[in-house]
């Protein structure tokens, strides 16, 4: 072997060895990229807005022309600027006529119950062991927590449906109660069901990226 073959040898064989070293970094010491606190958070926050003024505008509450226009398509709050400019100024409307709670008291309340979506789990939540939902045990819990700060379900109800914070929880007492009540009337003016506005904060959290 000439001296020119074999430094094109050996640089060859350091060039593969470099490159498999770099693909072993790669797949060894770095997993899929996690989103950030501030991501999650971010979207959970944002969705919630939208899900709470959802609720309020199909009770009727809330008119929907009230948030301006685009806001509101065929009845569904969009996510966009004129919604972020609306609730600016429109996020103290309460509830319901007889409730003390505003929409950006309640937000929270969402954004906490979205937060057990595998999606929006941040590695605190997972080591906290926050149990996971579905889409679908989210969506009850947040609709049952939007009636009984509105106060559409009585107090006497609610103390079994909630936890030490006075928080919706998914499990067996909420499913027995929403089965006994999806087909039952949205409270106020609307002509939707339970199991109608769920459906609506289903598709919500199917819009949700971490």
């Amino acid at each position: 072997m000439t001296m020119v073959s074999r430094r094109s040898t050996i640089a060859l064989v350091a060039a593969v060895l470099a490159a498999l070293g770099t693909a072993g970094c790669g797949s060894g010491s770095h997993g899929p990229t996690l989103p950030s606190e501030s991501d999650l958070a971010s979207s959970s926050d944002v969705r919630s807005q939208v899900i709470v003024t959802q609720f309020v505008v199909d009770t009727g509450f809330l008119p929907g022309a009230e948030l301006g226009p685009g806001a509101v398509v065929n009845g569904v709050v969009a996510d966009n600027a004129q919604f972020t400019t609306w609730y600016g100024a429109g996020q103290n409307h309460l509830l319901s006529q007889g409730s003390r709670v505003a929409i950006y008291q309640e937000t929270p309340k969402v954004a906490a119950a979205l937060r057990h979506l595998p999606q929006l789990q941040s590695a605190a939540d997972r080591k906290a062991k926050v149990p996971p939902w579905t889409p679908e045990q989210t969506a009850r819990a947040v609709l049952v927590q939007e009636m009984v700060d509105a106060t559409f379900v009585s107090g006497a109800v609610a103390q079994g449906l909630t936890d030490s914070s006075d928080h919706v929880i998914s499990g067996s007492a909420l499913d027995s109660w929403y089965t006994a009540h999806d087909n039952d009337r949205l409270p106020g003016s609307s002509d939707m069901t339970l199991a109608d506005e769920v459906t609506r904060i289903v598709t919500a959290i199917g819009t949700l990226k971490p």
